[in-house]
């Protein structure tokens, strides 16, 4: 196999990571951003169950992306598994417990009849609405940093060291990042209610998505000003498929926003990401579901284009030693075993996208209708 052909084969294994995370970001993102909007919008009890009963149904198979994404993750680029398991393990375990939480909390709620016990259970979804969706911005946030990892010897072997100084010039735009993909699950949540319930619950997620698209706007730019005046890896050279090369890396302030200045036509995919939050937004004014629903997936499309096309070609940037930064290039795995995993791809990505159909169709919306013993619920404006 040429070289050419292995370039291709490495380049369409990022952009196979890209679709995994995106299905998750999808799928799930709108489960977790219910849950963590469960007590902002549900005032009841009753309410509170009608909110968990649009989504109760379908989050197991929604979290089937997360494990294609763990999955993919190991087998394109084994270096990155190992170096990320071990450097964000405290990051991972939060979202794993948040993630833990919610067949907890779907399943003792109903196991007492009792609305304090079901209020305690109510607190644990929300928790882990919010643990994970905080967690992964962290995440992201921490692939800008990098992680204080260099090699030892010729087989990669990550030895892992104090942080650089430098360090703790990134906990601001950790925060944004930790807050902002917590913005977008809840936008992504409320957007995804305009489907499921009417009345009051319906005004409430109305309003709270034209928040949630505020707060997600704001974070944007602030999150983009602030990776504007932190250290980067900038390529002294043009070659970009040589990231082992220390004389042509070094950091350099605002150097991840360095492809947007050469490139400028892929300002269309954060210029998309604002696009889909604003239409987002004033379809939630409008009252208009599906316009809603697409415009939060564009957003979120966005979003992870935008961090993705930043960091290229790295997957996991070294803050110790720009030389070694793992980039799809030297982290990849074998041809033979991208080879299989495309295989692999062809066959089942189909059938987790059909299932996740077949689902949605064969529960439907428990969410819709009026409340039990209620009737309708009117508007603050109607009553």
């Amino acid at each position: 196999m040429n070289g050419i052909d292995y370039d291709l084969l490495r380049l369409g294994a990022w952009a196979l990571a890209g679709l995994s995370l995106f299905g998750f970001a999808l799928t799930a993102g709108f489960d977790l951003g219910i849950g963590t909007l469960l007590p902002v919008l549900g005032r009841s009890d009753a309410e509170r169950g009608r909110l968990i009963g649009t989504i109760e149904g379908h989050w197991e198979g929604n979290q089937t992306w997360f494990v294609v994404a763990g999955g993919l993750l190991f087998a394109l680029w084994p270096p990155v598994y190992a170096v990320l398991l071990s450097g964000l393990t405290p990051l991972l375990l939060v979202a794993l417990f948040g993630l833990m939480l919610r067949p907890a909390g779907f399943g003792f709620r109903h196991q007492i009849d009792d609305p304090r016990w079901r209020r305690l259970w109510d607190g644990v979804l929300c928790a882990g609405g919010v643990l994970p969706a905080l967690a992964f911005g962290a995440l992201l946030a921490r692939l800008f940093a990098g992680l204080p990892f260099r090699h030892e010897g010729d087989a990669l072997q990550p030895v892992f060291e104090a942080a650089p100084a430098h360090a703790a010039a990134w906990l601001p735009f950790t925060v944004v990042c930790a807050v902002l993909v917590l913005a977008l699950f809840a936008q992504h949540g409320a957007a995804r209610l305009l489907f499921s319930v009417r009345g009051v619950l319906r005004w409430r997620a109305r309003r709270m998505l034209g928040w949630s698209a505020i707060a997600v706007l704001a974070l944007s730019v602030a999150a983009v000003v602030l990776l504007a005046t932190l250290p980067g890896l900038h390529a002294a050279g043009s070659d970009w498929q040589q990231p082992l090369a220390a004389t042509q890396l070094s950091f350099v302030n605002g150097a991840w926003l360095d492809r947007y200045a050469a490139h400028p036509l892929l300002l269309t995919l954060p210029a998309l990401a604002l696009a889909g939050t604003l239409v987002a937004g004033l379809a939630a004014w409008r009252d208009r579901a599906l316009t809603a629903f697409l415009g939060s997936t564009v957003a979120l499309a966005g979003t992870l284009a935008s961090a993705g096309v930043a960091l290229f070609p790295f997957v996991l940037p070294s803050s110790l030693d720009p030389a070694a930064s793992l980039s799809l290039w030297n982290a990849a795995a074998s041809p033979l075993t991208l080879m299989w995993l495309y295989a692999a791809a062809a066959v089942l990505l189909p059938v987790v996208i059909l299932y996740t159909a077949w689902a949605y169709a064969k529960l439907g919306e428990p969410g819709t209708g009026p409340e039990p013993g209620r009737g309708e619920v009117r508007t603050p404006q109607e009553h």
